[in-house]
């Protein structure tokens, strides 16, 4: 994550959640497309497997994402 997300006084996968929002409605992942696996974006973010579980769970619940089991996680077209 770039350090201006880290100034914020929120829990770290707020942090994760509000990163991976971002990239959904710029345009980085697209509706219909699948995001990297939980396992790749902890890596990336530098962050625990269960935190970025949770920041997807968000998303999956605000509507953005949705989880296939055995296929990934899928941004929602909307």
């Amino acid at each position: 994550m770039k350090p201006r997300d880290m100034d914020i006084a929120a829990p770290l996968y707020v942090k994760c959640a509000m990163r991976l929002r971002e990239w959904i409605n710029t345009g980085v992942y697209q509706p219909g497309q699948y995001i990297p696996p939980e396992r790749q974006l902890s890596e990336d973010f530098g962050l625990n497997r269960l935190t970025v579980r949770k920041s997807i769970d968000q998303l999956v619940r605000d509507g953005l994402l949705n989880k296939i089991p055995g296929a990934g996680t899928m941004v929602v077209k909307r």
